[in-house]
């Protein structure tokens, strides 16, 4: 796949550039959007994510996709979380990931993912986002309100952030080729070997919040808990928190 790379010194975000510009992007290629750092940076439920300036990854891969594919945006997700804890693996580092998306060190949070799309003339501009706290030092890391950490501070040196780049890059392509070609299923086991061993969960889902026993995370890529109720519920989308 061939890829079109945007990068930026300071933006808002890279998900509201691609929104502003996706008229004017390539339908045949993989556009990756960077940024060196994000005045608006925002995670899921329009959360503030942290964005100083040369030390983390933000990050918007833009695809074009068709109306057909829409459903699938939870499973592309589940690719790139994957796909970014394939990358962490290889440099030595143990991740976990948190249905959906979340992908943490330690049990403590280093990168979230979203994804949108937006109608772009006869198709949909797929729009799958992350940040990775890279070289944040824990000074910073700790005025965040929630566990957090960063690659620095688990693997105890610095990292080179345009390596990371290219290398969850490569990791995320070669997926992407073969999800729109086999289907979530092809990654099921992958995602399980990564998800928290964690069974007794508190769940939220809009304003509801539920309590139960993770049962499966099923071959659509969906979560289903039994609840305290002894009512076996399937999810499509909210947090274990």
């Amino acid at each position: 796949m061939e890829i079109d790379r945007r990068h930026f010194e300071t933006i808002d975000s890279t998900i509201a550039w691609v929104k502003r510009n996706c008229q004017t992007l390539d339908p045949c290629k993989l556009t990756l959007v960077t940024a060196e750092e994000q005045t608006d940076g925002k995670g899921r439920y329009d959360r503030p994510w942290h964005s100083p300036p040369g030390q983390n990854i933000y990050a918007t891969f833009c695809s074009f996709i068709d109306s057909s594919q829409i459903k699938s945006i939870c499973n592309v997700t589940q690719v790139l979380a994957i796909s970014i804890a394939k990358t962490l693996e290889s440099f030595g580092l143990t991740p976990e990931l948190k249905w959906p998306n979340d992908i943490l060190l330690s049990r403590k949070k280093v990168g979230g993912i979203l994804a949108s799309t937006h109608k772009a003339n006869d198709k949909y501009c797929l729009m799958t986002s992350y940040g990775l706290n890279v070289n944040m030092p824990l000074n910073l890391l700790l005025k965040i309100n929630q566990p957090a950490t960063s690659l620095c501070v688990e693997a105890k040196h610095q990292f080179d952030l345009e390596q990371v780049i290219q290398d969850i890059l490569k990791e995320y392509a070669k997926n992407m080729d073969l999800f729109f070609a086999c289907g979530f299923t092809s990654f099921l086991a992958c995602f399980k070997k990564y998800h928290l061993p964690f069974k007794q969960v508190r769940f939220s889902e809009g304003n509801r919040v539920w309590e139960g026993t993770i049962h499966a995370i099923n071959p659509d890529g969906s979560l289903s808990i039994i609840l305290s109720s002894g009512e076996l519920k399937t999810f499509y989308s909210g947090e274990i928190i």
